[in-house]
Parts: C-alpha cells; structure tokens; sequence
C-alpha cells in the first residue's frame, strides 16, 4: 500500500550500504533530538503530576469510559489513505477498508485503556524517516528533513478526543500554524498588510520578534528563523522606499 513518495538516493554523504546509510541518518537524528538539556528533576515532577491526576479522575460514569463502535467508525472515516505506522507495518487503509467488525474490537480495545488507565508498549512506537527536502541534491544528508511516523491507534485516538471535546478544546485566535484551515501564509499576509498600513501613511515601523523559552528548539534554529524574517522585512521595506534599523545583537 504505497500513496506519493518523494525519490530518494542511493549516496548519501559517501555512502551507498543502506546499513551504512541508516546508522547516518540514526545519529544525526539522535543527536538533533538529544541536543536540549532538561531537568530530571522536573521531567519526573511533571510524570507524577500527571499520574496524580490520572489517578484521581473518577472513571464512575459509563459514558465517559465507553466508546462506541460507531464513534470507532467516525475516526476512521476521518483518516487519511496511504499514511503508514510508525513500528507494527500497518497502514491506514487497513483499517479504512477493513470490515465494520474490527470498529467494534477497536472498540473493547479504547474503552479498557480509558477504563484501566494503560496504554500498550505498541503504541509508542515511532520511526523517524528522512524525506528529501524539494527539488534538492539528494545526495546530501543535510538536504533531507525527519519526519515521525506514530501509531494509527494512536491517530484514532487522537480523533478520538477531538470528536468528543472539541466543543471544549480551544486555541488562540493568533495561532496560525498546526490548525484547521489555517496557515503560515495567513500570518504573512497580516504581517505584510499591517507595515504596508503604516507604511503608505508615512509612519515609521518598529518590529520586534520574540521567541518563548521552548526547549524543544534550538537557539540556533530560533536565530535562523529570526534572521530569515528580518530579511523578508528589509526587502519589503526597500521594494516600498523604506528602510528597516536592524539593531547589532
């Protein structure tokens, strides 16, 4: 069960032997994903705070531990054709095609993890694979971007939650990006409609980006990121007969 699939190389950085080539990408990846220092410490206050929690959330109420068959069929209906596991070698449409009996397995299967609180070991699979980036030279490591493939249980799950409390589960008017029918593009959009604004009525603009403290990312990243959006303002600023101050940092 193949959808699109982006070619890839038979070279990479030198080296041809796919177990060579595999080993490559395995310590990039685990040095790019190891490279944020945290605090053991916390990380295990944060786990028994949400153990805690678990624990005394009353599970007394049928119809919160429950999940029916049908709402199982609604999820799968919801995922997307050619999307592969993370670990176990199933893909969506196993379940997409499957029979109207294996909603009510999956059924059984969510109920008793809602209802003992225990997730199976499966379902934390996950396999980072490299795809190339564009039109780029494939035969360069750097030239290639990981992305996670989880467990579609997992997925459903995830569906799962959102077709129960979405009614209850909010964001800020201000996110643009990871939401539905929404996208970078807007944020540039305002971005670019609010200096042209100020700009076409002859006030001067003064942007400052901000960075939360997210230890997910790395300084590096975040300083690309910032140095990218001050190039795109100095272009916009001198297509329009403007200039932008960028202060020494």
């Amino acid at each position: 069960m193949t959808g699109k699939s982006a070619g890839t190389s038979t070279t990479v950085d030198g080296m041809s032997e796919p177990d060579k080539i595999a080993e490559l990408f395995a310590s990039k990846y685990q040095t790019l994903y190891s490279s944020v220092a945290y605090s053991t410490s916390d990380m295990d206050r944060i786990k028994h705070c949400i153990h805690t929690r678990i624990a005394n959330i009353s599970t007394s109420e049928n119809s919160s531990v429950c999940i029916s068959a049908e709402e199982v069929g609604m999820c799968i209906s919801m995922l997307k054709l050619h999307k592969n596991d993370g670990g176990t070698g199933l893909n969506t449409n196993h379940f997409k095609y499957a029979n109207t009996d294996l909603h009510f397995h999956v059924a059984f299967l969510f109920s008793a993890i809602v209802c003992h609180g225990s997730v199976p070991d499966d379902f934390l699979l996950c396999t980072t694979i490299p795809l190339p980036k564009g039109n780029t030279n494939k035969t360069i490591s750097g030239n290639y971007r990981g992305i996670t493939l989880s467990s579609v249980f997992g997925r459903l799950i995830d569906v799962l939650i959102l077709l129960r409390y979405s009614d209850v589960l909010g964001s800020c008017d201000l996110q643009f990006g990871f939401k539905a029918k929404r996208s970078t593009a807007m944020y540039s959009m305002v971005l670019k409609e609010v200096i042209s604004y100020y700009v076409n009525n002859g006030s001067s603009v003064f942007c400052v980006f901000s960075t939360p403290p997210r230890p997910s990312i790395e300084c590096n990243i975040v300083l690309c990121l910032i140095n990218y959006s001050l190039k795109m303002l100095t272009h916009f600023f001198e297509n329009h007969g403007q200039h932008l101050h960028r202060p020494a940092c």
